[in-house]
């Protein structure tokens, strides 16, 4: 996962953020769904492991909801 600090963010045209928005939300969703089955992997508190699954399922739903990045990005 590409980790950048809020110190590098700008503001980006629409289309640009339209494209980049659905391709950072994935990324989060999926370090989210990676944390979560470390937890559920390694065991541990069942205060973690109880919203475990709901918190998968719920991520993998939002990622399924947003738009798949273009392979490349538009011309332009």
């Amino acid at each position: 996962m590409h980790r950048r600090p809020f110190s590098d963010a700008r503001p980006a045209a629409p289309a640009e953020a339209s494209r980049l928005l659905p391709q950072q939300m994935i990324a989060h969703h999926i370090g989210v769904i990676t944390m979560t089955r470390s937890a559920l992997r390694d065991g541990g508190n069942a205060h973690v492991q109880t919203p475990a699954a709901h918190i998968i399922n719920e991520q993998a739903a939002e990622n399924d909801a947003l738009p798949a990045p273009p392979a490349t990005p538009p011309p332009g």
